[in-house]
């Protein structure tokens, strides 16, 4: 398999919500995020996904959204795993959903270093252009 990371990747693996593009926050639906690179994600969700469709990503429940484009599928069981290229700039806003109770300090943490690392991503793919 031909490795196409446009950087080097973060494997941790955090939470996030994933719907349509322009679908309200209500219809997200849970998924996980990881491998993060500087131009592209892995996605795991239920939900089922699509080559060539624009997904919005709210990663760790803090709001700050993120569009994707979906580049490959694979079934895993009832679940899809997808790897996304980051799209340029945030998609439409959305009200934003508190963090679930229960989160650990650690995995904030984890949240805020995989958010900053998409959103650096977003940033540095749309000064490349």
């Amino acid at each position: 398999m031909i490795d196409r990371r446009d950087g080097t990747r973060r494997e941790q693996s955090v939470a996030a919500l994933v719907g349509p593009r322009r679908a309200p926050i209500s219809d997200c639906e849970r998924a996980r995020v990881a491998d993060v690179s500087r131009g592209g994600l892995r996605v795991e969700s239920a939900r089922p996904l699509n080559p060539d469709e624009t997904l919005v990503l709210y990663i760790g429940g803090f709001g700050q959204a993120c569009a994707a484009k979906v580049r490959w599928v694979r079934r895993r069981g009832d679940s899809c795993v997808a790897g996304c290229r980051i799209s340029e700039g945030p998609p439409a806003p959305h009200p934003v959903p508190a963090p679930p109770l229960g989160w650990t300090a650690l995995a904030l943490v984890v949240s805020s270093i995989l958010l900053a690392a998409v959103g650096l991503a977003a940033l540095t793919a749309a000064f490349l252009r």
